[in-house]
C-alpha cells in the first residue's frame, strides 16, 4: 500500500458553537445549520464507530461535512483543545483510497478511509477542495453532538489538490477497497481506532432543499428524527459532565490501552536516541513534550470516572476491568512523568540547541556532559543517514570558522572540543559517505583533510608528539 500524496496536518482554526448558557451580549447568536434529514436517519441507525459525508449549509453556504460517531463523549476539555486532521492518498496504479485522520490531541485518534469512486465521496472531496472549509459531527453514545467549523485554505489539502484530477476519475472497485481496509484494521497508520465509513453512494443525501432539519446552539436532552438537532460545545465543563454510564467501560479500557501503547512507544523511541539527541529538533521535542502533557492532563480526568464508577455497585467483572484500568491509569502516569524527565534531558542536545551554540560552548557542553557524543550502532539506516548529515553541519560551521593560516596548535584549540564528533561521523560512515558530505559541505571537508595531514604528519614523524 503506497501513499500517493501528501499526509497533511491542520488544527481547527474556529470552533462555531458553545453552550446556549454561554450565549450573551459577548458571544453572538450563532446560525443554525442544515442537514439531510435522511442522512441524519441513516447515520443514527449506524453502528457506534462509524463516520460518514455529506454536506452541511451554513447562512446558504453548503460545505462538506464529516460526521463522527466516536463510541463515546468527547469529554469538553478536549473538544475545546481542537482536534488535528489529516489526509492522505494511498494506492498505486491500478486504485486510490482516501485516509482521514482525526486527532483529539492528548485523548484518541480515528481513522476513516474512503473509496472516491463513490458518488458522495466524489462530490465532498471535490467542495472541499474547491472551499477550504469543512464542518466535523461528533455524536456522542446519548446523541448530542459537538461541531467543528475549519476554513484550513488550499494549501493545507496539497495532497488532495494534487491527486483530485486523478480521485474525481477513480475507479477503485469495492474489493480492492475492502482489501486495503482489512490490512489497514491490522495495522493502523498511525496508531488509532477505525472508524467504519457509512452511508454510502446516494447522492439524496447531499440534497438540503426537499429533506431538510436544523442544527441549532442549544443544548438538548436527545436527538431523533423527529426533533430537530440540538448541539453543545462544552467549556470549562461541571464533573457531571465527564460521568459515563458504566457500560462505556470497555471504550474507556480500549483508549487508556492505546494511550498507554502510544507513550510507550514514545519512551521507547526517545530511550533510543538518548545518546544522539542532535538526530531530533526543537520542533519535534516540543511536539512531544505538548503530547506528554496533554496525556498527563487527562490522568486525573480518568481517575474520577473510575472514582465514580466504583461507586455505583459494579459487578464482579466489572469490578476487576476496573483494577485493571487504574494500573493502566497509573502506568500511563508513571510512563509520561519519566518521558517528560527524558525530554527534558535532551532537549539541551537536539541539532538546533546545538547550533545555538558558539563552538567554545559545545567544547564545554560536550566534555561537562551536558551533550553526550553518540555511540552504538545506528538503529536503521534512515537514522544513520540523518545522524551523519547532522555531524556535517555542525563540522562544516567548526571548519568553516578556522583562519585560513591557523598554525597546528590553532587548529587543534578549535577542533580538539568537537573530536568526540568528528571520530563518530567516520564510525558511522564509509569512503563514500564521507567523500560526498566533504563535497557538500567545504568546512567539514577542511577540518576532515586537516585531521587527515596531522595523523599522516604524527606517522610520518614529521609532527612531534610529546610523551
Amino acid at each position: 500500500m503506497d501513499c500517493l500524496g501528501s499526509r497533511g496536518c491542520q488544527n481547527v482554526e474556529r470552533r462555531r458553537l458553545i453552550r446556549k448558557s454561554r450565549l450573551s451580549n459577548i458571544y453572538p447568536l450563532l446560525p443554525k445549520l442544515t442537514l439531510n434529514r435522511r442522512f441524519v436517519q441513516d447515520f443514527l441507525d449506524a453502528p457506534e464507530l462509524s463516520c460518514a459525508v455529506g454536506v452541511i449549509a451554513e447562512r446558504k453556504q453548503v460545505l462538506p461535512l464529516l460526521a463522527l460517531r466516536p463510541g463515546i463523549a468527547l469529554p469538553g476539555h478536549v473538544t475545546e483543545r481542537g482536534f488535528e486532521f489529516g489526509h492522505s492518498v494511498l494506492g498505486d496504479s491500478d486504485y486510490e483510497i482516501v485516509q482521514f485522520t482525526f486527532d483529539f490531541r492528548g485523548f484518541a485518534s480515528y481513522h476513516v478511509l474512503l473509496n472516491p469512486s463513490d458518488p458522495v465521496v466524489c462530490e465532498v472531496l471535490q467542495r472541499m477542495v474547491e472551499l477550504g472549509s469543512y464542518f466535523i459531527l461528533a455524536i456522542a453514545p446519548d446523541e448530542h453532538v459537538t461541531a467543528f467549523r475549519a476554513d484550513i485554505g488550499a494549501p493545507k489539502l496539497t495532497g488532495l489538490i494534487d491527486h483530485l484530477p486523478r480521485i474525481l476519475r477513480s475507479a477503485t472497485s469495492g474489493a480492492q477497497y475492502d482489501k486495503v481496509l482489512a490490512k489497514f484494521y491490522q495495522r493502523p497508520e498511525p496508531p488509532g481506532h477505525v472508524l467504519e465509513w457509512v452511508c454510502r453512494g446516494d447522492l439524496s443525501y447531499l440534497d438540503l432543499v426537499k429533506d431538510r432539519m436544523e442544527l441549532s446552539p442549544a443544548s438538548t436532552p436527545e436527538l431523533s428524527a423527529d426533533t430537530p438537532i440540538q448541539s453543545v460545545e462544552h467549556e470549562d465543563p461541571p464533573q457531571d459532565d465527564i460521568n459515563h454510564p458504566i457500560a462505556m467501560l470497555p471504550m474507556i479500557a480500549e483508549i487508556t490501552a492505546g494511550e498507554l501503547q502510544a507513550a510507550s512507544d514514545l519512551q521507547q523511541s526517545l530511550r533510543e536516541a538518548r545518546s544522539r539527541p542532535h538526530i531530533l529538533g526543537d520542533a519535534e521535542v516540543n511536539r512531544a513534550t505538548r503530547l506528554c502533557n496533554s496525556q498527563m492532563a487527562m490522568v486525573p480526568t480518568y481517575r474520577e470516572q473510575l472514582s465514580r464508577w466504583r461507586q455505583a455497585s459494579p459487578s464482579r467483572s466489572q469490578r476487576e476491568a476496573l483494577s485493571r484500568l487504574s494500573k493502566d491509569i497509573d502506568q500511563i502516569e508513571m510512563t509520561v512523568a519519566e518521558t517528560l524527565a527524558l525530554l527534558k534531558e535532551m532537549a539541551p542536545g537536539t541539532i538546533d540547541a546545538v547550533l545555538r551554540m558558539d563552538d567554545g560552548e559545545l567544547g564545554m557542553a560536550v566534555f561537562e556532559g551536558r551533550i553526550k557524543p553518540p555511540k552504538g550502532e545506528p538503529l536503521s539506516e534512515e537514522l544513520r543517514r540523518r545522524e551523519q548529515r547532522t555531524i556535517a553541519v555542525m563540522l562544516d560551521a567548526v571548519g568553516g570558522n578556522i583562519p585560513a593560516h591557523a598554525n597546528l596548535l590553532e587548529f587543534l584549540a578549535v577542533s580538539a572540543p568537537q573530536m568526540p564528533l568528528f571520530e563518530r561521523l567516520m564510525a558511522i560512515c564509509n569512503e563514500e559517505d564521507i567523500n560526498s558530505l566533504c563535497g557538500e559541505y567545504p568546512g567539514l571537508y577542511r577540518f576532515a583533510k586537516t585531521m587527515e595531514e596531522i595523523a599522516t604528519g604524527i606517522r610520518s614523524g614529521t609532527i612531534s608528539v610529546p610523551y
